[in-house]
């Protein structure tokens, strides 16, 4: 179960729960169907007052996390899931999204095997990687995800790696996947129609195949858009290779596939510290402090305050070499991120850098407009919280906040936000079909449990790594009682527990609680609803609560004291 904020438990007197200076009077209660509640009354006490201590204990402050211990992890999906990307051994739904396909509009654990914890992830198309803690490395989603088949996958499945290597790094692309070996090689596996394996032969490869980088350097990161891929190399050089149509390899042409990794013509004497891959557009934080960008500038993707160049190719504005994104003044590039059309860069001075196509709102400024955004502009997270890292696919974007929260902003057509909901916040017109989409072009805060450690996004969606727990919207729990109060000892009353949410259905099951203490086992809710009954409560006043526990994705949530019924 994810932490709560201190801040939203309310301290409780004692008196509330029915406990008095001495004990409450003798008798008994049934539960209808499950049997009779042993002892009188007055053994309850100890529980009573067990439940009222614990509730009013000191709020915990910030945590200190050892160092040296690992925090156990789990792995979050979220948006388009018709492909199996939700990584949660279900292909579609759980709800019907934009254009009809299925989507989850909640975050879902993605199903890893029993005893595995996500170390790292990754994302691109409609397919997740992630590297498990025994050191394997998992995929799911569309095909293919390099397990030796062309199946799409809707629970992770193992990439053969060669026996014995282990990633140390991974990306993905559209249809194909990237892993720095533990053996200091490249590996690739998936589709290479524009050359993105590195190959001449066009044909696909199920299972990982070694890239050998010229003069056979090693790769120390690497980065792949749909269909172009980047890597650092252990002498400082930059290299790229796949589709180039858009100037993507940064070499000066504009081919359509480039199948041999070719050096980015980065300034003389700049080395690349960090990359990050557009759709059309390739990004690098130098060793100079500047951020470069190159490839496609349809949607002002360069950053360098124009979208009618440098030059063109195919007839659109592109750069084939990289040109300097004109980020503030004092302000160099931390971290880097890019998506369809919009790049993101963290700034020194703390804050969050979009720039590009935001149409859905994807700059997270505040605005939504079908004219670009064609320099950096700040994203308008929280006041007071500093983002620690991003990620971008499709029309999406998401951060990691200072405070631990993830924060989300763009389309929400598929139910990328992760708020529960694929309508709303608000609506975004765009310039082709279906012209208006759901979304939120400012940063909305995903309830997720905490910390947030990683993030990732596909296409249309996100992935994170978190601490495990309860994940999905809030529900809303309502109790009601067949009798009206007061009521007299022996008289039989039911009570009813009714659930729901926003958006979607809420399962799982009510634990109904007298004077502090549980009564029977979990009712399963049917249609949202359960119900208990009760005989012989005992004389007094009854304080009743509720407490729902979801199985499938929904907040936890408790009625509080609803029901007092007072027994005459």
């Amino acid at each position: 179960m994810g932490r709560r904020d201190p801040a939203t438990i309310p301290s409780i007197d004692p008196r509330e729960l029915g406990v008095t200076a001495g004990p409450p009077s003798a008798g008994r209660w049934n539960v209808r169907g499950a049997g009779r509640l042993g002892g009188p009354v007055a053994a309850l006490t100890s529980c009573v007052l067990a439940a009222a201590m614990t509730m009013t204990a000191p709020p915990v402050g910030s945590v200190t996390r050892p160092a040296g211990v690992l925090r156990p992890t789990a792995l979050y999906s979220w948006g388009i899931s018709f492909d199996g990307q939700l990584g949660n051994r279900v292909y579609a739904g759980p709800q019907t999204c934009a254009n009809g396909s299925t989507c989850s509009a909640s975050p879902v654990e993605v199903a890893l095997p029993a005893g595995v914890s996500p170390t790292a992830v990754a994302g691109g198309g409609n397919t997740g990687y992630a590297i498990g803690s025994d050191g394997n490395l998992y995929a799911w989603g569309e095909a293919d995800v390099g397990d030796g088949t062309k199946k799409n996958r809707d629970a992770p499945v193992r990439v053969l790696l060669p026996a014995g290597v282990t990633p140390t790094a991974i990306a993905s692309g559209v249809n194909s996947g990237y892993a720095i070996g533990s053996d200091g090689r490249l590996y690739a596996w998936g589709t290479n129609w524009a050359g993105q394996l590195a190959t001449s032969s066009t044909d696909n490869a199920p299972l990982p195949l070694t890239i050998t980088l010229p003069g056979g350097v090693t790769p120390t990161a690497i980065a792949a858009s749909d269909s172009t891929v980047y890597a650092i190399g252990t002498n400082g050089t930059l290299y790229a290779w796949g589709y180039d149509a858009q100037g993507e390899i940064g070499d000066g042409t504009a081919v359509e596939l480039s199948a041999t990794p070719t050096p980015v013509l980065l300034p003389p004497g700049v080395t690349p510290v960090a990359i990050a891959a557009g759709q059309e557009s390739g990004y690098a934080i130098g060793s100079d402090g500047a951020l470069y960008a190159w490839g496609d500038n349809y949607w002002g993707e360069l950053g360098d305050g124009t979208d009618g160049g440098p030059g063109k190719c195919g007839g659109d504005p592109c750069a084939t070499t990289p040109v300097q994104v004109s980020l503030p003044a004092g302000v160099t590039a931390t971290a880097i991120a890019a998506s369809q059309g919009t790049a993101y860069a963290l700034g020194s001075d703390g804050h969050l850098y979009a720039w590009g196509d935001n149409g859905a709102g994807q700059v997270g400024d505040g605005t939504a407009s079908a004219v670009p955004t064609l320099a950096p502009t700040r994203v308008s997270l929280p006041s007071g919280v500093a983002p620690t890292s991003v990620a971008a696919g499709g029309n999406t974007a998401y951060a990691v906040g200072s405070d631990e929260h993830l924060y989300a902003w763009g389309s929400n057509s598929a139910g990328q936000l992760g708020i529960g909901a694929t309508t709303g916040p608000e609506t975004c017109i765009i310039d082709q079909a279906p012209y208006s989409l759901a979304c939120s072009p400012t940063p909305m805060m995903l309830r997720l449990p905490q910390p947030v450690t990683a993030i990732a996004a596909p296409y249309d969606g996100g992935y994170v790594i978190a601490a495990p727990g309860a994940v999905g919207p809030a529900t809303t729990l309502r109790l009601t009682s067949s009798l009206p109060r007061p009521i007299r000892v022996g008289h039989r009353v039911t009570f009813t527990a009714r659930v729901s949410a926003t958006s979607g259905q809420p399962m799982g099951t009510v634990r109904f609680v007298v004077r502090g203490c549980p009564v029977g086992a979990p009712i399963t809710l049917v249609r949202g609803r359960a119900s208990i009954t009760l005989d012989d409560l005992p004389v007094g006043d009854d304080p009743v609560t509720a407490r729902f526990s979801s199985t499938n994705g929904f907040l936890p949530s408790a009625a509080g004291i609803v029901q007092i019924v007072s027994v005459r």
